[in-house]
């Protein structure tokens, strides 16, 4: 006995009582964020974009999801009247989504898009149009998402 290690612990005192602001600040945030539109979510990759339309379901967004920019270019020009915003990966087999947004842009000038990364901007900043509302980089949280998709979604045409 009397033999052994002693530890000490240090934690900074916080006066007054503990409250839960920041939780509360960031559901705010993501309820503001929510919307009711309609988004064309392009992503190659089944589990990916499988996650991607849960997330912006529970947002309350109306997702309609594509494999590739071909199969989106049709869905859209099936029901481009009804579609808000596309968001697109942009490494993709057959066309990237910077060829998909120019297609796009073509035909509606108005178009708002979002193109999504899991390669390092700087790599990708020579292929990616100043008319791109925004760029993303995977693996991106659902607050920054929904952020992001409101900004575009409210910001002019």
């Amino acid at each position: 006995l009397g033999k052994g290690t002693t530890f000490n612990i240090y934690l900074p005192a916080i006066h007054g009582e503990l409250s839960n602001v920041s939780a509360l600040d960031e559901e705010k945030k993501i309820k503001m964020s929510r919307g009711n539109e309609t988004i064309l979510l392009v992503e190659n990759k089944e589990e990916l974009r499988a996650q991607y339309t849960t997330a912006l379901n529970r947002l309350n967004y109306n997702v309609l999801s594509a494999k590739n920019s071909n199969e989106a270019l049709d869905i859209y020009l099936a029901t481009s009247k009804k579609i808000d915003l596309i968001i697109s990966d942009i490494i993709m087999p057959e066309k990237s989504g910077m060829e998909l947004f120019k297609k796009l842009k073509f035909i509606n000038p108005d178009v708002k898009f979002i193109l999504v990364t899991d390669h390092g901007l700087n790599e990708q900043v020579e292929y990616i149009s100043k008319e791109v509302k925004a760029v993303i980089k995977k693996p991106y949280n659902i607050q920054e998402m929904a952020r992001v998709i409101r900004e575009v979604l409210d910001s002019p045409a």
